[in-house]
């Protein structure tokens, strides 16, 4: 989940992570991630009756027989009308090849949490190639510029944007 109020406290305390008027240092995704391709799953191996969440270029698609991963990770939508939808997973899961997810975190520079909400804010439908269906390549994630704030920062964003994702559930309820 993540709310209007997670996006205007982003803004504040950070600024726009593309254009990054705040003059955070930066590095390159390349210098940053290892990101991999998730892997097709077969029909015999999906079933609702199954354990593994199975994420595509949207979130989860259905549950696997088995998983791919068995990591915490960032899946970003990969193809399709929702290609740069970013999702947290931190459990046994599988990975359609609709999506690229992180396979390794080269720097100890961020929280994960707040590394969720940076690249929910970094909007990479923005680095979809148009031609015919949208699809995003990992090429443009490596060569993005990710802002690097102190992590006592990220933490303290990560700690405000919690207490505003409660509030928004239970005023749901």
């Amino acid at each position: 989940h993540y709310s209007n109020t997670n996006t205007s406290q982003f803004i504040e305390m950070f600024g726009d992570p593309v254009s990054n008027p705040k003059g955070w240092p930066t590095k390159k995704g390349s210098d940053l991630f290892v990101f991999s391709s998730g892997r097709a799953n077969t029909r015999e191996n999906l079933d609702d009756s199954f354990e593994y969440p199975c994420y595509g270029g949207n979130g989860i698609t259905g549950y696997s027989r088995d998983y791919l991963i068995d990591f915490w990770t960032l899946v970003i939508g990969r193809v399709g009308e929702y290609c740069g939808s970013v999702h947290e997973i931190n459990e046994k899961a599988w990975i359609t090849d609709n999506a690229i997810y992180i396979k390794y975190l080269i720097t100890k520079q961020y929280s994960r949490k707040y590394l969720y909400y940076l690249f929910k804010q970094l909007d990479f439908h923005r680095l979809a190639d148009e031609t015919g269906q949208p699809k995003i390549t990992q090429a443009p994630l490596l060569q993005t510029d990710y802002i690097l704030p102190p992590i006592t920062l990220q933490e303290q964003f990560v700690t405000i944007a919690e207490q505003a994702d409660k509030s928004e559930y239970y005023n749901l309820n």
